[in-house]
């Protein structure tokens, strides 16, 4: 079905049905077209283009002609509670379908039901799969799989990518969901194309896509060969319709502003010792160690905000492994913060956070009843907190990027400010942070970025691998919205 085929059969819905009707866009036209047309489809689409409404409308035409039965979503915890049933609900076209949402006490009674739509956030892959679930909902004629942000998939060495792998040929539709394919680089690509066409693009073994594709670049490192990127554009477009919100949508256009801060001599002296010796002796008594360079790395990220954990970390989230215990060594970064926020006069501004101990130092000096959302946050206080933003009741929000970075909308009230209280690695997660207000929507003339970078840190070097990142997938996003035409 094409473009001017979508559009005939959605005006023929509207002339049946009253209440608000889904009259797509003429780019939503087209994205539901190319679902319809593969069964094996992936949509890179930023966010703020509808891909949930998209899925909806294509999944409910290949309904009507017999060519899928149900539709199972695997989704972001927050995206599976609030998004998709929101979507059913918000439209009279999808008003007749039936979500359950596969968590909480009642998910087993639930995989029981007949239901069109099924949603499970990515966690509860396991135990779909274990309890029996999986097996139940093909039983009943689920044959259509939905990965919303298929770039959970991207890393094929994960449990849920091992549990979902023989799973995959069992629906007859796939299809893959993201604004970010390749946040760390083309390496991204392999899991969320294999969960797709099981391999039949860039191969069915990850160490046959670096040896196709990478050359190495260090210990578990990798780059691409010359040429690389287009062949690997060239495997994939097919399959894959990438679209971008500037092309679309009117959005605000973005400032960065860096605050920049100087570590307290004592202080530098300690950052010094972490990431020469990997260990300190602090004024306290404690001694700070770091047993490998991962671990520096991540205490030294501490550092430059201004506190650290004592005991051992984990690598990668800097959280501790066995106590909480930290201390602060300095406020540089929190004094400039509530500067920034003292000068914005009462201006709305989103604030992301790292650490634990970031929060709690925050919550002390911008003032206890100051919401945040984290872990913890349940999908009630979030939709809670959601809701006064956008009236324009909360001035000043904390947000984990994890936490905050799918499946809320903060554009509504016009804010226009996002402060990066610590930098991130995760160009993902930082990318769809900012865009909680540069969405479509949004009555900013302008989002103003903030990064509070400690100088001659790694914050600098962590901004400077943001940058990088952002232009690989940019480079990326734009070839394959070339070759679609």
């Amino acid at each position: 079905m094409d473009t001017k085929s979508v559009s005939v059969r959605m005006r023929r819905r509207h002339s049946k049905k009253c209440g608000v009707p889904f009259v797509p866009h003429k780019y939503q036209e087209k994205a539901i077209a190319h679902l319809l047309a593969h069964p094996k489809a992936g949509l890179f689409l930023d966010p703020g283009l509808g891909k949930t409404a998209i899925t909806l409308a294509a999944f409910d035409i290949l309904r009507e002609e017999k060519l899928t039965g149900g539709m199972l979503v695997i989704a972001p915890l927050r995206v599976a509670h609030s998004v998709w049933p929101a979507e059913v609900k918000a439209w009279r076209d999808f008003s007749h379908l039936s979500v359950a949402v596969l968590h909480g006490r009642n998910k087993e009674k639930l995989a029981k039901e007949p239901h069109d739509i099924y949603v499970v956030n990515y966690d509860g892959i396991p135990w779909l799969i274990q309890s029996g679930a999986m097996q139940h909902l093909l039983k009943q004629g689920v044959d259509m799989l939905v990965f919303d942000e298929l770039s959970k998939m991207k890393d094929h060495s994960t449990k849920r990518f091992k549990l979902m792998k023989p799973w995959l040929h069992r629906f007859r539709r796939r299809v893959g969901l993201t604004g970010s394919p390749a946040a760390n680089g083309y390496m991204d690509l392999f899991g969320q194309m294999y969960c797709l066409d099981l391999g039949e693009r860039l191969g069915q073994y990850v160490t046959h896509y670096r040896f196709n594709y990478f050359l190495p670049d260090g210990p578990y490192k990798w780059r691409l060969k010359p040429g690389a990127d287009e062949q690997i554009r060239n495997r994939i477009k097919d399959i894959v319709l990438s679209m971008s919100a500037e092309d679309y949508l009117e959005l605000p256009p973005v400032s960065e502003i860096r605050i920049e801060v100087e570590l307290p001599a004592k202080v530098r002296k300690i950052y010094k010792e972490v990431e020469d010796n990997l260990f300190s002796l602090l004024a306290s008594g404690e001694v700070l160690t770091a047993p490998n360079v991962a671990s520096a790395l991540s205490k030294c990220k501490q550092i430059a905000n201004g506190a650290v954990y004592l005991g051992s970390v984990d690598p990668v989230t800097g959280e501790p492994l066995k106590n909480n215990k930290w201390e602060e060594l300095h406020k540089e970064k929190v004094d400039a913060l509530v500067d920034l926020v003292d000068e914005l006069q009462g201006q709305q501004v989103l604030i992301a956070y790292e650490y634990k101990h970031d929060l709690e130092r925050l919550l002390k000096a911008l003032g206890k009843d100051t919401p945040y959302i984290g872990g913890g946050t349940s999908a009630k206080e979030a939709a809670r907190i959601e809701k006064e933003w956008n009236e324009g009741k909360i001035r000043v929000l904390l947000g984990h990027p994890q936490s905050i970075g799918h499946g809320l909308n903060l554009q509504k009230s016009g804010a226009s400010h996002v402060a990066w209280f610590s930098p991130t690695w995760n160009y993902e997660l930082y990318d769809q942070f900012n865009r909680r207000i540069r969405r479509q929507g949004s009555t900013a003339d302008r989002i103003r970025i903030y990064h509070f970078v400690a100088k001659d840190t790694v914050d600098v070097a962590v901004i400077n691998a943001l940058r990088r990142k952002g232009s690989v997938q940019e480079r990326l996003m734009e070839a394959l919205k070339e070759r679609m035409g």
